[in-house]
């Protein structure tokens, strides 16, 4: 019976082979290829056994009593590359850039960092779920928000733009919360995790000084239109030492 590979962030495509359990609880099917490449890694593989508690299904609770998950250590992959030829080394690369686009995004990054560029094009996607361009109604999903500011702290860009982005998404639904009132309880809950996300952010990078401003502006805001959870960001400040 042919192993379980705990592979996530793997793309479903034709002649796939081997079955794979996510923690979102749904089964994948890892590419042909992507088993092949796996097969080599054998070696320096840990086997690890799985826990049940992902199976929805008897079926499924019956493949992962009988199958493991494998992982890899970074000690066991440093060693698996270095005995690697250098052609069959930069082919897996060239794979793993056209196949992932996390990959791709960070050697993009990496031979051309335009931040400025992808701060404003965060900007105006953030924007655009509140004031939208071409829709009628406003989304107002702060998952788009999210999105940008975790791929820039995996590019590990500076620290300044990330926390400029952080309070812009803040500052934007501000701006919609006072031309349209949202009566919303998750809404304010989820600016509330913003918010405190931000000043978290710039306390451990020092940035203080130069966003105090701005985020007392937020919590001034806040206030003023008044929020239920005004005083819990009063309570954040405090906690940061920011009042």
């Amino acid at each position: 019976m042919e192993p379980v590979f705990w592979f996530s962030q793997c793309q479903t495509k034709p002649k796939t082979k081997v079955l794979q359990l996510n923690r979102s609880r749904s089964i994948l099917r890892i590419p042909f290829s992507v088993h092949l490449f796996y097969s080599k890694l054998s070696p320096f593989l840990v086997r690890d056994k799985p826990s049940k508690r992902y199976a929805r299904t008897e079926q499924e609770k019956i493949t992962l009593q009988n199958h493991y998950f494998y992982s890899m250590s970074k000690r066991a992959l440093t060693k698996y590359l270095q005995s690697l030829p250098k052609e069959e080394l930069e082919n897996q690369v060239l794979d793993l850039y056209s196949r992932f686009k996390p990959v791709k995004d960070y050697y993009n990054f990496v031979f051309n960092p335009k931040e400025d560029k992808l701060v404003e094009e965060a900007k105006a996607k953030i924007a655009n779920e509140y004031f939208p361009l071409k829709r009628k109604r406003a989304r107002a999903r702060r998952s788009v928000a999210q999105k940008y500011i975790k791929q820039f702290m995996l590019l590990e860009m500076d620290a300044a733009l990330i926390a400029d982005v952080m309070l812009f998404n803040i500052e934007t639904a501000q701006r919609f919360n006072e031309a349209k009132r949202i009566n919303q309880e998750a809404f304010y809950k989820s600016m509330y995790n913003s918010f405190e996300q931000a000043v978290q952010f710039t306390e451990v990078n020092g940035l203080r000084a130069i966003y105090q401003k701005r985020i007392h502006q937020v919590v001034d805001t806040a206030w003023e239109q008044e929020w239920f959870n005004a005083e819990g960001l009063d309570r954040c400040l405090e906690e940061m030492k920011l009042a």
